[in-house]
């Protein structure tokens, strides 16, 4: 219902930022409703996103890294006062939704502090709509780059599942994540001691040719894999289910909904974190007779 109602309009006006008019605002959309969050403070959640994803970004100069981190100091001191808000109408007003079950955690078991419940609720937000919009945005650009495997996905939706998990793959929503040593240990030839940190380059590892016959090709009907784009063990990722039906349904829904879709610009532009790649922008010209 939410992609239907955002393309309503967009499929027939014969183009569209992708990024800007679905991949953004879907995932949004989805995750507010399930927490109990308005949708209407989308523009806010944007800011206060870009912002904290910026803060990760080390590669820029001296003065650039502390405005970004004052920056990010500010939209975390309004997104944490943002949650805070909603948690104190929901103690007053419970309801069906994800907030109000974690309240519920929070009172009857004292497991759940106050700040934590905050903590949790900013990074269900963030993270439940950052990848997400990622995997569409990326997906389609691989689609769109690769003619022969977008008309095979258009002409037999019964491979969308298996393309999905392709995609995410190919050009993984979360390239870089880091881990820390509990103890002292050897790893790819290396003493790593205690409190060490890890960078773990998911999307090398997924294109890893011992693992991946022509990893670099896309290749919508590879048999079934084990990509580490949603991580791996205790960390895998808490909303994999709910990024793979989004991703599923916003690319179907494109597909099934316009004759053909081609992009318009040029070279994408990309965003600068070191850790989730994505297009900021992808316009797409759209053709739907």
């Amino acid at each position: 219902l939410c992609t239907k109602q955002l393309l309503q309009t967009k499929l027939e006006s014969g183009s569209m930022d992708l990024i800007a008019d679905l991949a953004f605002p879907l995932p949004v959309m989805v995750i507010s409703k399930l927490l109990g969050f308005p949708y209407e403070n989308q523009a806010d959640l944007k800011r206060w996103s870009h912002d904290l994803l910026a803060a990760i970004d080390l590669r820029g100069s001296r003065e650039e890294s502390d405005a970004c981190f004052a920056r990010a100091a500010q939209s975390m001191t309004e997104f944490s006062s943002y949650v805070r808000d909603h948690i104190a109408a929901r103690r007053r007003q419970p309801g069906p939704d994800l907030l109000s079950t974690l309240i519920s955690v929070e009172q009857s078991s004292g497991k759940l502090t106050e700040e934590e419940l905050i903590a949790t609720c900013i990074m269900l937000l963030w993270a439940g709509h950052e990848t997400t919009v990622n995997l569409i945005g990326n997906g389609m650009l691989a689609l769109l780059s690769n003619r022969d495997q977008y008309r095979d996905l258009k002409d037999n939706p019964f491979i969308t599942e298996g393309a999905v998990e392709e995609l995410l793959r190919f050009d993984s929503p979360a390239q870089m994540t880091f881990r820390f040593a509990f103890a002292d240990v050897d790893l790819g030839g290396k003493r790593l001691h205690t409190g060490d940190s890890v960078a773990v380059v998911l999307g090398a590892a997924n294109r890893d040719p011992d693992v991946f016959e022509n990893p670099d090709d896309l290749n919508l009907r590879r048999p079934p894999m084990r990509h580490l784009a949603f991580g791996s063990g205790t960390h895998y990722c808490l909303g994999a289910f709910l990024a793979r039906q989004e991703g599923a349904i916003a690319i179907r829904s494109l597909l099934d909904g316009t004759k053909d879709m081609s992009l318009v610009d040029g070279e994408p532009k990309w965003n600068r974190s070191i850790g989730l790649r994505g297009v900021t922008s992808l316009r797409i010209a759209i053709a739907t007779h």
